[in-house]
């Protein structure tokens, strides 16, 4: 893992949110495991941050992308990209992911920000 915290506010700070701890690890494993699963060098690069009251966490791996007219439907039950092909799996675990998400009235975007890289961008409220 490649795992980097960057935050420019005052140490007083923290990457605090409220929500389900047992929900959040289960879509946090998800995601790494996933990650890993599709990544062509087993890898996966986790980077937490805060932008004023918004913590983000993004989880990028290199691999084979899916095709651009799937990225709409991988948070849907059942759905697997192209590039889940020779992969095991059922299609439920990012949907799951989206629920807790949608739960914790957070975001969550998987997106491919150049050739061979996947990334799924979570976005949170902040506990204040």
């Amino acid at each position: 893992f490649d795992f980097d915290i960057n935050s420019t506010e005052t140490m007083g700070d923290t990457f605090e949110i409220n929500g389900d701890e047992s929900l959040l690890r289960i879509i946090i494993l998800n995601i790494i495991k996933n990650g890993y699963l599709y990544s062509d060098k087993k890898e996966i690069s986790i980077r937490l941050r805060r932008e004023g009251d918004i913590i983000i966490t993004e989880f990028t791996n290199s691999g084979k992308n899916p095709e651009m007219e799937d990225l709409n439907d991988l948070f849907n039950t059942f759905a697997r990209g192209a590039n889940a092909t020779g992969i095991s799996g059922t299609g439920i675990g990012l949907s799951i992911v989206k629920r807790v998400i949608d739960y914790h009235q957070a975001t969550v975007v998987f997106s491919v920000p150049e050739p061979g890289l996947n990334r799924i961008t979570m976005r949170f409220n902040a506990h204040k």
